[in-house]
C-alpha cells in the first residue's frame, strides 16, 4: 500500500506480498473511516486489515468461507455515514455489512500518554467529564466509573 499527501506527494507505503498479517495478496479496497484508520480488503487472503494512519497493523477480520464473518475474494469495501462497513465478495456472491466496532472497538485504549492520539471525540468526552467531575464532587456524575461515562458520551 502507498500513501499519498492530499496533494498527491508520496508519503510512505507498508505491507508486502504473502499471508501473514499486515501482509496482503490482491488488496481490491480500501477506506480511510472517521477515526483515519486505513481498512483494506484483503481478497485473497479473504479477510480485512486495519491500519493506523501511519501504516502500522492495528487489527484483521475475517477467513475463507461462506458463513458470517467469512469472505470469499473480498474485492470492494465501502463506508458509510454510521461507520458500518460494506463488503462486496466475488466467491460468494454476496455483500456483507459489518459495524466497524465489531472488530475495531478494542484498537484504541485511552491513557493518559496517549491522549495526543486519541480521536477528537474522545477528548471532547474526556474533557467534558473532567470538567464535570471538578464542578459537581458530590453527584451522581462522580459516583459513576470512567467506562460508563465514556460510554453515555461516545453515544452524545
Amino acid at each position: 500500500m502507498q500513501v499519498f499527501s492530499s496533494t498527491g506527494a508520496f508519503l510512505f507505503a507498508f505491507g508486502a506480498d504473502g499471508n501473514s498479517p499486515g501482509c496482503f495478496r490482491y488488496p481490491h479496497g480500501v477506506i480511510v473511516d472517521r477515526l483515519q484508520r486505513i481498512i483494506v480488503s484483503d481478497s485473497y487472503n479473504n479477510r480485512l486489515q486495519a491500519f493506523t494512519s501511519e501504516g502500522e497493523l492495528l487489527s484483521t477480520f475475517g477467513r475463507a468461507g461462506y458463513g458470517k464473518g467469512c469472505f470469499s475474494y473480498a474485492c470492494g469495501i465501502d463506508l458509510d455515514e454510521f461507520g458500518r462497513i460494506a463488503i462486496a465478495e466475488y466467491g460468494n456472491h454476496r455483500v456483507q455489512v459489518i459495524g466497524s466496532g465489531k472488530w475495531l472497538s478494542h484498537v484504541f485504549e485511552w491513557r493518559v500518554d496517549r491522549h495526543a492520539m486519541a480521536p477528537e471525540s474522545m477528548k471532547l468526552a474526556i474533557m467534558t467529564m473532567t470538567l464535570i467531575r471538578t464542578i459537581e464532587h458530590e453527584s451522581i456524575v462522580s459516583a459513576l466509573p470512567n467506562e460508563l461515562l465514556f460510554e453515555i458520551f461516545s453515544w452524545l
